[in-house]
């Protein structure tokens, strides 16, 4: 019995303990050089961080208080061995603000971009959202200053129409597949009103016969359903990676 009210004080002693540690919050200043200074009075930017029951929140502010960043890191993993700890945490969103107000925010899953990446207007509408797997970008959209649309634009056919068009139209440039040359191609295009493509650009490239490909089988997509707010058509503008995988290039399959 002794034993036990030893082992429940020591665990009570330990919550509390911890509840305390939960509150705590420091501060550090940086110069011009963005070093750590002593000197408040010569200080640039300052850096809160505060310990939650969630994890830790870091935030960066300009001395005259305006809020220039913030990390928020969240408790994953909990073990229970000999004793309770907090060992393994990840980055769970991060944030990038401009006067005060948030510009953009960003999730993470174990290091690595994993989400929707959201960048905002001035107003606090949404401007873009990007879309993350481990790391890899898997598609994005960019709306006009009107902000999120209500419903997405759609291929004809959905996805499976958009699959469909891609395996029968998207050939391995010759030249790229005897070379070995692959990789993944992100190209930018507008999807208008009536849902006709335009605007077709490489905003990352992988050789100039490849790009040229993703190009040409953008460019040549049929009309899609367009986009809809409050009822009405509206432009947006889509980004979409185009893979060419060497390995697959005898076999037509490119994407």
């Amino acid at each position: 019995m002794k034993k036990l009210i030893q082992s429940i004080f020591i665990f009570l002693f330990f919550i509390f303990s911890t509840s305390l540690t939960l509150r705590a919050q420091d501060t550090l200043y940086y110069d011009e050089n963005n070093k750590i200074t002593v000197d408040k009075e010569s200080a640039k930017s300052y850096r809160v961080h505060t310990v939650t029951g969630e994890g830790n929140e870091y935030k960066y502010y300009k001395m005259n208080g305006t809020l220039d960043k913030e990390d928020i890191y969240t408790y994953h993993s909990y073990q229970l061995k000999k004793k309770f700890k907090t060992d393994t945490t990840q980055l769970s969103k991060e944030y990038e603000y401009v006067g005060n107000k948030l510009y953009w925010e960003k999730p993470f899953k174990n290091g690595k971009l994993h989400g929707t990446f959201i960048v905002y207007w001035e107003d606090g509408k949404i401007q873009s959202k990007y879309e993350y797997v481990d790391g890899k970008f898997a598609q994005g959209i960019r709306f006009e200053k009107t902000g999120e649309v209500d419903e997405e634009p759609e291929f004809p056919g959905g996805v499976e129409g958009f699959y469909k068009y891609m395996r029968v139209n998207l050939k391995y440039p010759r030249d790229a597949s005897e070379s070995g040359i692959g990789g993944t191609v992100i190209v930018s295009f507008a999807i208008e009103k009536d849902g006709r493509i335009t605007e077709v650009k490489i905003e990352s490239s992988v050789c100039k016969s490849i790009d040229e490909e993703a190009i040409r089988v953008v460019t040549n997509m049929p009309k899609w359903k367009p986009a809809m707010q409050d009822q009405k058509p509206v432009r947006v503008y889509y980004l979409m990676p185009i893979q060419f995988r060497v390995e697959s290039a005898t076999k037509n399959l490119y994407w």
